[in-house]
């Protein structure tokens, strides 16, 4: 584990402990998967957030404001949610990425654990690579 990342606790009073606890342990998992990885944020279906971590060397890893956070989240459930129903033909989203012009961003549910997750990544990340590993080993 990294004893250099920037850990922020979320604003919301745990009702599940466990839960806070296992998404905390996630974030750090994946903030540890690969250098490409810059900030982790993982958050309910209702848009709570409930662990965010992030590499401090990274450019832009400033910790975020507590309700800068739940905006993310709720942002990153509005965009993922929106994909469910454009058609009978598309079927369920399995992701949502965003490629800026400094980084990708991508959006996912972790089905197992009933979490979202998103993760910022550097630009020339192979973000398919990453997506892939944490589809196979965090889904």
């Amino acid at each position: 584990m990294s004893s250099s990342r920037s850990t922020i606790s979320t604003p919301h009073p745990a009702n599940d402990k466990k839960k806070r606890e296992k998404a905390r342990h996630l974030a750090r998992q994946l903030i540890d998967s690969d250098t490409a990885v810059l900030a982790v944020l993982i958050f309910d279906r209702e848009g709570k957030a409930f662990a965010y971590e992030s590499q401090p060397q990274a450019r832009g890893s400033e910790k975020p404001r507590a309700k800068e956070i739940d905006r993310i989240a709720l942002v990153e459930l509005v965009a993922l949610k929106m994909g469910e129903r454009p058609g009978q033909d598309t079927g369920k989203t399995d992701y949502v990425m965003y490629v800026y012009e400094k980084v990708k961003i991508f959006v996912t549910e972790l089905r197992d654990a009933d979490f979202i997750l998103g993760m910022k990544l550097t630009r020339s990340s192979n973000a398919e690579y990453i997506l892939n590993k944490v589809l196979k080993d965090f889904r």
